[in-house]
């Protein structure tokens, strides 16, 4: 598989796009890794693959497309990236490519408020990735599942989904440690990581509606190292901001604002103007939580 590149790094070739827009988006820089699919989406080899290979690449340049669109609030966008992703994975062939082209219509339906939906694309991720053995997505699919039973007042049934996506976790770190080739361990271990960052939100998710901040403090924790571990700038503002917002709700303001400052810091650093305007929002709000008046004025 060509990965040629240029003397600035970019991509020369289709099949390194996506893996130089994921590069980018994990430090945050998500304008330029947006830049890069498109550039790739633009060359006219791409909208007629010729080999089921090649098929399944633009797939992922579709999909990696939508996920970016997600981020910037296009759902409409994303969805049409992210159906155009699953046609392609069916014409290559791809049966692990269509579930997970399912799990991030399911995402969309959700945000777009059709439950019904974005349930129906979820049973269908898991049961794809199920036939073929991938874990890794039918873990992410039965913890989308256990949000709609939650958000659907069945939290007997979320809790059986859950124990089973726990078990899926397992699995997949299981195969990290018992893996022979590098490569493949490194993916095995990232995708645990994944999936146990996954379930420890949602375990979170359910101890803010019992009330229980403390185990939610906890929990949230282990979704801020996930996002550490995995190197992914927007995972990790985003679980820092929800980590302040616990942290305020159990009456510790200090905590917050330590969080929201990492969170402003990275957004920063990653050249996310809108958001860290609106964590410079929520930080003077933490700070006069804390009674830190001086310090709030001084935030700009």
């Amino acid at each position: 598989m060509p990965s040629d590149r240029d003397e600035q790094g970019a991509p020369q070739s289709v099949f390194d796009a996506v893996g130089f827009a994921r590069a980018l988006r994990q430090k945050g820089e998500l304008q330029a890794a947006a830049g890069v699919l498109d550039a790739a989406m633009s060359q006219p080899d791409v909208r007629v693959p010729s080999t089921a290979e090649f098929s399944a690449e633009v797939a992922y340049i579709h999909l990696e497309r939508s996920q970016l669109c997600e981020m910037a609030g296009q759902l409409l966008v994303a969805d049409e990236h992210a159906l155009r992703a699953l046609d392609h994975f069916q014409r290559a062939g791809d049966r692990a490519g269509v579930a997970l082209a399912s799990l991030a219509l399911g995402d969309l339906e959700w945000q777009a408020g059709t439950p019904a939906s974005a349930v129906e694309w979820w049973n269908r991720a898991k049961a794809g990735a199920d036939n073929v053995g991938n874990t890794a997505i039918a873990t992410r699919a039965l913890c989308a599942l256990v949000v709609a039973e939650l958000n659907g007042g069945r939290p007997e049934h979320a809790e059986d989904l859950l124990d089973a996506a726990e078990e899926r976790a397992a699995a997949d770190m299981a195969d990290a440690f018992e893996s022979t080739d590098s490569n493949t361990a490194t993916v095995a271990a990232h995708q645990s990581m994944a999936s146990r960052g996954a379930l420890a939100l949602v375990r979170c998710l359910e101890a803010v509606r019992a009330n229980n901040w403390s185990e939610a403090r906890l929990l949230m924790s282990a979704v801020v190292q996930a996002a550490r571990e995995l190197q992914s700038v927007p995972m990790y503002v985003a679980s820092l901001r929800m980590d302040a917002m616990v942290a305020r709700r159990v009456g510790d303001p200090r905590s917050a604002v330590e969080a929201l400052s990492m969170a402003h810091q990275a957004a920063s650093d990653a050249g996310e103007l809108r958001m860290a305007a609106l964590l410079n929002t929520e930080l003077v709000l933490a700070l006069a939580d804390n009674e830190a008046w001086k310090e709030a004025f001084e935030v700009h």
